[in-house]
């Protein structure tokens, strides 16, 4: 839930910037598609090998690990193949097509063998505020 959360405000703060900073040649559909795959399946990706870390389960991490990069791979390979006129454009669905792909692999690894993730708002309010106002150790 918070990755959804902080990712999404993420990539509207990226959208903004790149508004403010990158010249209007470059394509904000661009930037939204590799913001959206990074700050979104990317980091569900990272979460769902945090979690097998935590229970010590490192062989999974590791899976989770090469499949990111083998999909990768297979994007820039499918990429190659495609020879298409805008190909900024396309390498940047293919970017997202891919964590999207590895992002919700890892989720639904992870909530098969760990179960679905559970939100409790109260306790997670009362914990994130506590975080907040408490002093440094």
């Amino acid at each position: 839930m918070m990755v959804g959360m902080s990712g999404s405000l993420l990539t509207l703060l990226v959208l903004a910037l790149a508004i403010l900073i990158l010249p209007a040649t470059v394509p904000l559909s661009i930037v939204l598609w590799v913001a959206i795959a990074d700050l979104l399946f990317t980091r569900v990706l990272e979460v769902s090998c945090q979690a097998f870390q935590a229970h010590h389960r490192l062989p999974e991490t590791a899976v989770l690990g090469v499949l990111f990069s083998a999909a990768k791979l297979c994007a820039v390979l499918l990429l190659m193949q495609m020879h298409t006129a805008d190909d900024l454009q396309a390498w940047a669905l293919l970017y997202l097509g891919s964590s999207v792909v590895v992002g919700l692999v890892a989720f639904v690894w992870v909530s098969k063998v760990f179960g679905a993730p559970r939100w409790r708002w109260r306790a997670g309010a009362r914990n994130s505020a506590r975080v907040s106002i408490s002093p440094p150790a």
